[in-house]
């Protein structure tokens, strides 16, 4: 089975096909992942970086949890759904968890951050992009202030807030 997945992955290759972006062995199908990372208003929180040189991952899964949210992962748990496996892998469910954001979407990022990360380059790019999510708050693991990093041009302006962590 395997050599079989390898060969026609190494024939779209040639073929000029996208790869495959999470082994084909355990991975659900790519509909199923993308409709069990949706999440209902103001539930999906994304981290990236560190402060202080403490990664932010921590406080943005408390602080999404204590706010009845999600970030990826705890996604994927919920989900029983495996983790990838691969960066490619992890920016893809990134996607389809952006793409399932709704109103609101809550970013916890750090003050320092690696060059080709998720967040900005997939995460961020498809919450503006979405036509569900309407504010993208940033939140300061420091004050636990959320401001508005983005918001659809229609919408209100909004006032900052602190957030329960």
């Amino acid at each position: 089975m395997r050599i079989r997945v390898a060969l026609v992955a190494l024939a779209l290759f040639f073929a000029g096909a996208p790869a495959a972006v999470a082994d084909p062995v355990w991975a659900p199908q790519v509909n199923d992942v993308k409709e069990k990372l949706e999440t209902d208003c103001g539930q999906a929180w994304f981290w990236s970086g560190r402060t202080a040189g403490v990664s932010v991952r921590a406080y943005a899964e408390n602080a999404a949890a204590k706010n009845d949210g999600y970030t990826l992962a705890a996604k994927l748990k919920e989900q029983q759904i495996p983790e990838p496996t691969t960066d490619q892998g992890w920016r893809e469910y990134s996607k389809y968890f952006a793409q399932g954001a709704k109103c609101e979407a809550f970013a916890v990022v750090g003050e320092d951050l690696r060059p080709g990360n998720i967040w900005e380059e997939v995460e961020y790019p498809t919450l503006k992009a979405n036509p569900l999510v309407a504010y993208v708050w940033r939140v300061d693991t420091r004050t636990d202030e959320a401001c508005v990093l983005w918001q659809k041009p229609t919408m209100p302006d909004q006032d900052c807030f602190t957030v329960d962590k």
